[in-house]
């Protein structure tokens, strides 16, 4: 969008108007979440002018139990992809039509948005800022920029369909929370449900 603030407006009221609206397509999501059982997911409470309201999760998230316990880790990981199992499976990929779907969280769109021009080079700067010594912040974040360099210069592979099963799309630490504590299953929120391999969760 560009344009003065009123031209912004205005784009944004027709946006959230639309039927494909990113907020739209995730509170669809959530409801078909909720009807397939697993994964457990967070009750979609409304949608009003492009502000969807969910119902709270009270509990740790997958982050703050893996800051807490690290030694913790594969049991956690095996906990949340035994509740994926049923999203993975091929013929579960057929309940989201093709509009539905949210390809912006796809790894490969993500990784365009967050480290693409000046707004990625901010991004790599600030990494670590609040919990890393500034020696290590330095050297982590040059490893990273090398990283991200090299990315750029892959060419993106197209998935057959044959190949695809229905992802998540947006797997990350803290769109987990364990209201029943880490031996519990978790609850599920911000989806970016997709048809991609399976290891697009395990990337996420």
């Amino acid at each position: 969008i560009a344009g003065d603030w009123a031209e912004v407006q205005r784009a944004q009221a027709a946006y959230i108007q639309r039927p494909d609206a990113l907020l739209v397509r995730e509170a669809a999501q959530l409801r078909l979440l909720a009807d397939l059982g697993r994964p457990r997911v967070c009750e979609v409470a409304g949608l009003a002018r492009g502000v969807l309201f969910t119902a709270p999760v009270p509990g740790p998230t997958l982050a703050a139990l893996l800051l807490r316990d690290p030694a913790g880790t594969a049991g956690l990981f095996e906990a949340v992809f035994a509740d994926l199992h049923r999203l993975h499976r091929s013929r579960t990929a057929q309940r989201l039509a093709p509009a539905g779907a949210i390809s912006e969280r796809s790894v490969a769109a993500t990784f365009q948005r967050k480290f693409n021009g000046i707004s990625g080079q901010t991004y790599l700067s600030r990494l670590g800022a609040e919990r890393c010594a500034e020696d290590e912040r330095a050297e982590v974040t040059a490893l990273l920029r090398a990283v991200v360099a090299r990315l750029h210069r892959m060419r993106p592979t197209v998935l057959a369909p044959g190949q695809a099963v229905l992802t998540y799309g947006d797997l990350k630490p803290e769109h987990l929370v364990f209201p029943d504590g880490p031996g519990g299953r978790p609850v599920l929120i911000d989806p970016g449900l997709l048809r991609a391999r399976a290891s697009v969760d395990a990337a996420k």
